[in-house]
């Protein structure tokens, strides 16, 4: 019985030999497969070390050929993920002159680590106002002039094009569209109604403005809309900054909400303010449908220069919002705008270059979409915008008064009024203003311009300029930034904006430029501006996310002239 037993179990294990030289006799990766098959249905695996396995792997193939890409594989992965997974992905290699194909092992892929680029943020534990008023009349020491200027480059040095690490502010998260963007093959885009509801409905019948309403009372004969304090009109939709504008304007006007809102497109050109676009997204996009950013590589004066926007956008700069960008690139200049006085002409020739390329790029564009033309550092007010978007029945085209602002949001110059008119219907802006952004910026006069009486007698044709010199509704940062920004923006100016400052040899001083910063004056030195604290304006009331994260825009918050970082 005993020797019957021992007979069986010597045949059982001549068997598996038997099967084991099966699979040894067949190309190396099968051996490998063959045996790792083997080890599990005998569970085995427990005992089999990532180690043992590799081992092995080496020994029965070094006589056939050496398997690197395993090898490398095994070598790159952390000890937690030896798990072996087979893959219909084929690799071919040679074997004494005879190709071999076999399935390769697919092994996890660590995530690649991003090390996105350092921002140079800082935090000031002072009061806007006292500081100002304090410290404006301290001069500089050589010492805190080159403190603040080596503090103020570490920020022009985080927007630098040559640079390519990653941009990762705070909350601007979204796909990088423009990662692989090539301005030679420029992108097309397609408007599209917005799938949001801004007002809410009862039935088929448009009710309170989800915007301006703090409450909804249920009446016999229906609802009553309780407007929020900045709000007023039935459905509470109307700003009051816009209900105040109607005195600048000679006749009654009638505003009827629309069921579908029209869409916007801004247009505007960038030479280098980064965090001024920033903040102008932040604003404005929640009505904007599409932001069409010019850039060249000539400054309007003649003088070449590096592309400043694209290049961040490929870093992954405001990527929350790289859906709603056209980016447009334009290397044309006129050689005449060099000449003194004739540099009108390059900035006409620059604003003219929009209606083609949204023609051309832009589908399904109605005649009653607004189009918006304003400078990069000049931007509306975003429940103005929203009204503009959301109703008919009001003038066009429309202006804003804007508050003008000097290096920051710290210098407030009530000397200066600052008014420009940029918005008009699509129809409008292509046969009234000939698809012009510098003839629609022009038209400031009221019922008196030729092309508006050509156009036909409809009385929505009067310009409408909304808020006042004393409530204004939105804000101009001019010049704004860095020392070395505004160094830029000066030596930018067309060749006929008198005064052009960068004329002066004095003012392309960075230091001077930093002890303006400090003083709170503009280059023309008249006056000095007001010191302010924007967090007390209604103009940036909807810049919260610069107050949210003031580490990263306290440069434009509190003058950092006014202290030594």
């Amino acid at each position: 019985m005993h020797s019957l037993g021992r007979r069986i179990l010597a045949g059982f294990i001549t068997i598996q030999i038997v099967v084991v030289a099966f699979f040894l006799l067949r190309n190396p990766f099968d051996q490998v497969k063959g045996f790792r098959n083997i080890v599990q249905q005998l569970n085995v695996g427990n005992i089999l070390s990532r180690s043992n396995f590799s081992n092995y792997e080496n020994t029965t193939q070094q006589s056939t050929f050496k398997d690197t890409t395993q090898q490398s594989n095994f070598k790159d992965m952390p000890q937690s993920s030896i798990a072996v997974k087979t893959d219909i992905s084929k690799v071919t290699t040679e074997t004494n002159n005879r190709p071999l194909t076999a399935p390769v092992t697919s092994l996890p892929v660590q995530k690649p680590i991003v090390k996105y680029a350092e921002y140079p943020y800082r935090t000031y534990n002072v009061t806007c106002r006292t500081v100002s008023q304090t410290l404006r009349n301290t001069p500089f020491t050589p010492d805190d002039a080159k403190n603040v200027l080596e503090w103020y480059k570490s920020v022009d040095d985080y927007f630098k094009p040559h640079r390519t690490d990653p941009i990762n502010m705070p909350e601007d998260e979204g796909e990088n569209l423009f990662l692989n963007y090539d301005y030679n093959k420029p992108s097309s885009h397609t408007l599209t109604d917005a799938n949001f509801q801004y007002f809410h409905f009862d039935g088929d019948k448009i009710s309170c403005y989800k915007r301006g309403t703090a409450d909804i009372r249920s009446q016999p004969n229906g609802t009553t809309c309780i407007c929020h304090q900045e709000f007023t009109g039935k459905l509470c939709s109307v700003p009051k900054t816009v209900e105040n504008s109607r005195k600048n304007v000679k006749r009654q006007y009638t505003f009827k909400p629309r069921k579908v809102p029209r869409r916007i497109i801004f247009a505007m050109t960038f030479n280098m303010e980064h965090i001024i676009l920033y903040l102008k997204m932040i604003q404005n996009a929640p009505a904007v449908d599409l932001f069409v950013l010019l850039e060249s590589n000539f400054t309007n004066y003649g003088d070449p220069k590096p592309l400043y926007l694209l290049p961040v956008l490929k870093r992954g700069f405001m990527r929350r919002w790289h859906g709603k960008i056209m980016h447009m690139f334009t290397s044309e200049f006129l050689q005449q705008a060099r000449q003194r006085g004739k540099g009108f002409e390059q900035e006409n020739h620059i604003r003219g270059l929009f209606a083609p390329a949204i023609k051309q790029r832009v589908s399904n564009v109605r005649d009653d979409d607004l189009f918006l033309y304003f400078d990069a550092d000049e931007t509306p007010g975003l429940d103005e915008l929203l009204f503009l978007k959301l109703h008919d029945g009001y003038p066009v085209p429309v202006g804003f008064h804007m508050i003008l602002c000097r290096y920051g949001l710290y210098w407030w110059d009530e000397k200066v009024k600052w008014r420009a008119v940029g918005v008009a219907p699509m129809k409008m802006f292509l046969d009234v203003y000939s698809g012009h952004a510098n003839i629609l910026r022009g038209h400031t006069g009221i019922r008196k311009n030729k092309r508006i009486k050509n156009f036909g007698s409809d009385p929505l044709h009067e310009v409408w300029n909304l808020g006042s010199e004393a409530n204004c509704v939105g804000w101009h940062l001019s010049p704004s930034g860095t020392p070395g920004q505004v160094f830029t923006k000066i030596m930018s100016v067309i060749n006929a904006d008198w005064p052009r400052f960068a004329d002066n040899p004095v003012n392309r001083n960075i230091t001077y430029i930093a002890s303006l910063f400090r003083r709170g004056r503009f280059f023309d030195l008249k006056h000095d501006c007001v010191a302010i604290c924007p967090r007390e304006l209604p103009q940036f009331k909807d810049l919260g996310y610069i107050f949210k994260y003031p580490n990263y825009f306290n440069y434009l918050l509190v003058n950092p002239n006014l202290f030594i970082p």
